[in-house]
């Protein structure tokens, strides 16, 4: 459950449960990439002194320290102590019954297939008025398909002199509420949690997106950020509507997938479009007071993307009366950025780390502080000049074609190659959807790093936490007692 991945002449690692990185340098990277469970200390030792013309005896303690400081970190385990995944055993019988009994009863409304990047489904309910302000917001993901593979059901029912709406997501039970309005917002938060959980293959960022020509341009940050206003926008100046809130990354081609849902905007943006706000034509959000759900469709010369390589980050921070600021950030503060806006990791593991790498080095990555959304919308369309084909007005390019389920039209990216020189190994925690983290930073100087004698005893084998037989490896530095020369070492 360790990822790696080359960074210059240094290395990354990712512990994809913990969700905490670590920036390595170029020794204690070697050291890693040698701890194959069959390389004593003493050879990793001798093939270090062979690549810094250094004397064996004097390297083999620095090598010792490193391993102490890969313990002490939690990179090692011993043989026999891999995990094994529990196996999936699907939905429990009494959600079937469910189900099944929701199946034979009449519905006032059964919508048609919506499809959510991965998942297709339908709505159904006994309230009219609720399967309507439903619909109304996911109307942008209505499809031509036919089959779905999920379905939302609301039943109203009297109890006790009471109206209650309950809702459910194929046989499980999302909650019971007192109001259609509350029975709404339910089914709305429901489904990016939905598509999180049966879309395979795809990591998401807590971002907004938008396209021009095969490029994708990525809005993340905090809510309160305005990353929808920015992207509605960019969406009046010609730019095509990709997602909102939840932006999904195909890791198999490292395109972004298009999730048009309606646009979730704040009181703020009324003063800004005040042409799309007219209140008949503009959906409130039930789930907030002062929030509305626009469909793009409203948004003048507005087109839906097709989807596209990532090849802008922006990170937009509104301050309001701020001057526009723009500071590009380095390819491991990039990395960090992606992670704490990433979910989930649970499934792809290593491939999503490398994933989020490949975005960090190919696409460059900026912090955008501002307090007017028509220059910060000006310094995003220098920058879209800047990196992405020269097409930002809709008029000089026909609408994509209708999205399909499959994607099949995806490409795979280039690869561009960047080189940075990190000295130390770094610790964080990568906040992401389980909270804040923290940094430690371990300092480590080449391949005379500080520190005592180093980890195990004896003949004791252990090797790193790695997901797959990867070539590289972590940190430097630590004390403690020195391993025999004898003692093998493996990654794991």
């Amino acid at each position: 459950d360790v990822a790696s991945a080359r960074l210059g002449a240094g290395l990354l690692l990712y512990e994809t449960v913990e969700r905490r990185m670590h920036t390595l340098n170029t020794s204690a990277a070697l050291v890693w990439r040698r701890m194959d469970g069959l390389t004593t200390l003493w050879d990793i030792a001798g093939s270090l002194a062979e690549v810094f013309a250094a004397d064996r005896s004097l390297i083999e303690g620095d090598v010792a320290a490193v391993v102490t400081r890969f313990d002490q970190l939690g990179l090692l385990v011993g043989d026999g102590e891999d995990s094994t995944a529990l196996p999936d055993t699907g939905p429990d019988p009494q959600t079937l019954e469910m189900r099944a009994r929701l199946d034979q009863r009449a519905w006032a409304v059964v919508s048609d297939v919506h499809l959510a990047v991965g998942l297709a489904f339908r709505v159904r309910s006994e309230d009219p008025e609720v399967a309507a302000s439903v619909l109304r917001v996911l109307r942008p993901l209505a499809t031509s398909d036919d089959h779905a593979d999920h379905v939302y059901s609301v039943r109203r029912r009297e109890h006790e002199g009471v109206t209650q709406w309950r809702v459910y997501f194929d046989g499980t039970p999302l909650g019971t509420v007192a109001s259609g309005d509350a029975a709404t917002a339910l089914v709305l938060w429901h489904l990016n949690r939905a598509v999180l959980d049966h879309t395979g293959g795809v990591l998401f960022f807590q971002a907004s997106a938008v396209q021009v020509g095969d490029r994708a341009l990525i809005f993340t940050g905090a809510p309160g950020a305005g990353t929808s206003t920015l992207t509605t926008a960019l969406i009046r100046r010609g730019l095509s509507y990709l997602a909102d809130e939840l932006a999904g990354l195909d890791v198999a081609v490292g395109r972004m997938l298009p999730y048009p849902r309606s646009i979730a905007l704040s009181a703020v943006s009324q003063a800004l479009f005040p042409e799309i706000f007219p209140p008949e034509t503009i959906a409130p959000d039930p789930s907030a007071e002062g929030r509305w759900h626009l469909d793009p469709a409203l948004i003048q010369g507005a087109t839906i993307g097709t989807g596209g390589r990532p090849a802008l980050l922006v990170q937009p921070r509104f301050v309001a009366g701020a001057t526009t600021k723009l500071e590009r950030v380095t390819d491991v503060e990039a990395l960090r950025l992606l992670l704490d806006h990433t979910f989930p990791f649970d499934a792809l593991g290593a491939r999503g780390f490398h994933a989020l790498v490949t975005v960090a080095q190919q696409a460059p990555v900026y912090r955008l502080e501002y307090g007017d959304f028509d220059a910060a919308c000006e310094v995003v369309l220098q920058l879209v000049r800047e990196f992405c084909p020269p097409r930002l007005d809709s008029s000089r390019h026909p609408p994509p074609p209708r999205r399909t389920a499959s994607g099949s039209d995806f490409a795979s990216p280039a690869t561009r190659n960047r080189t940075q020189k990190h000295l130390g190994a770094r610790e964080t925690g990568a906040r992401g959807d389980r909270g804040a983290g923290s940094e430690r930073v371990v300092r480590g100087g080449g391949v005379s790093c500080r520190g005592g004698r180093g980890g195990r005893r004896g003949r004791r084998r252990a090797r790193t936490r790695r997901s797959r037989r990867h070539p590289d490896g972590c940190a430097s530095g630590g004390t403690g007692p020195r391993p025999r020369r004898g003692a093998a070492h493996r990654v794991r």
